[in-house]
């Protein structure tokens, strides 16, 4: 369930924060660092997947929602006053190879996704 802002301040203080240890996660953790935001203890990890495992237990994690929401985790934004990203996916192909009918179905269904968020 969403909290308001005091509750969910006051959470992040005394739990546990997972967060895949890269850009733009460490920069959101700056962000809230600067607004003043006291977190318990922080758990830097390198993968989402597991990211996400170990928020789901011990507490709470910086992922993007698609991430998050995925496969029934029960996972679920803690507040929407907290500073958040937007979540960007990209194509990148090399030019050099040729345009086969699998690359056009491939790049068809990225933008495809892409309009639907």
């Amino acid at each position: 369930r969403e909290m308001e802002l005091p509750e969910a301040l006051d959470a992040l203080r005394d739990g546990t924060l997972v967060y895949p240890n890269r850009a733009p996660f460490t920069t959101l953790l700056k962000t809230l660092r600067d607004k003043g935001v006291a977190i318990g203890r922080e758990v830097p990890c390198g993968d989402l997947g597991l990211s996400k495992t170990l928020a789901r237990s011990l507490g709470f994690g910086l992922l993007p929602r698609r991430v998050a929401l995925d496969g029934g985790y029960g996972l679920a934004a803690l507040s929407p006053e907290l500073p958040l990203f937007e979540d960007q996916i990209h194509l990148l192909y090399r030019a050099d190879l040729p345009k086969t009918r699998a690359f056009r179905l491939l790049r068809n269904a990225v933008m495809e996704q892409a309009d639907r968020m």
